[in-house]
This record gives C-alpha cells, sequence and structure tokens, in this order.
C-alpha cells in the first residue's frame, strides 16, 4: 500500500489545496487532520472556483472517502455552509455517508 501525504512546510499559500484535488483524482482517501475554518484552500475545476475552509479539497473526485481528523477545529455550522456551496456537484447519498466524513474524535 503506497501512502502520499502533502504538508505544508510554511505559513500561506503554498498550493496545498490544488495539489491535493489533482492528486485525489487517483486516491481512495483524502484526510483533513488538523486546521481549522481560518485556513483556506482555493480549488478551481470544471465545476468552478470554490473556496474550502474545512472540507478536504479531495471532496470533488468520487471515489476518493474524504475524512477530517481529530485535529480539526470544527464548527458546524460553517462546515454544513461548506458542504452546501459543493452539494451539487458532489454526491453525497446519505446522511450517514456525510457523517462519515467526521472521525470519531472529530464529534
Amino acid at each position: 500500500m503506497t501512502v502520499t501525504v502533502v504538508v505544508g512546510a510554511q505559513w500561506g499559500d503554498e498550493g496545498k489545496g490544488r495539489t491535493v484535488d489533482y492528486m485525489a483524482q487517483t486516491a481512495d482517501l483524502v484526510i483533513r487532520f488538523q486546521g481549522g475554518d481560518n485556513a483556506g484552500h482555493t480549488v478551481v475545476n470544471e465545476h468552478g472556483e470554490f473556496r474550502l475552509h474545512l472540507v478536504p479539497s479531495g471532496i470533488f473526485s468520487p471515489q476518493a472517502i474524504c475524512l477530517i481528523g481529530a485535529a480539526t477545529n470544527l464548527i458546524m455550522i460553517f462546515l454544513a455552509c461548506e458542504l452546501l456551496s459543493v452539494a451539487s456537484y458532489v454526491r453525497i447519498r446519505s446522511w450517514a455517508q456525510l457523517t462519515a466524513l467526521l472521525t470519531g474524535r472529530t464529534l
């Protein structure tokens, strides 16, 4: 099993969101493991331009399971608004699948 990790080494825009969005096309799992809604990743794809703060940048890859890890400072209303902003482009089949975005310790 191969694991690829994208970690920023500096504060600021290093292109992590764009990199993860591209790499997620062949990934099984994309995890946002830490941080909060103050950080942001801009993803530009065939659907438009999206500014993501909590949702993992791989959300647009249908085969990739996206998780939000325990070290992420999560404010549910911000997460709900962000999911609504991508809802017409992302296939979420059920609330069970949506809550699977969150690892048990995040809740």
